[in-house]
């Protein structure tokens, strides 16, 4: 029987329903959209987004 390919790096990982990086997607959007309701737009701050789900601002990441 051949064994499973084993993940070498992130780029590689999929994104599943349940993993964690899904689930750290969907936080984003549930606090930004909670935000965006409370205020425009252009008063809404990626800062503001990382602080309150408790993250760093990423630039490198893929919001798809």
């Amino acid at each position: 029987m051949a064994k499973p390919k084993e993940i070498v790096g992130k780029r590689n990982a999929k994104v599943g329903y349940g993993s964690k990086r899904a689930n750290r997607r969907k936080e984003i959007i549930r606090v930004a959209s909670k935000l965006f309701s409370e205020k425009s737009y252009h008063d809404v701050t990626m800062e503001e987004i990382a602080e309150k789900v408790g993250c760093c601002k990423g630039y490198n990441l893929p919001l798809l």
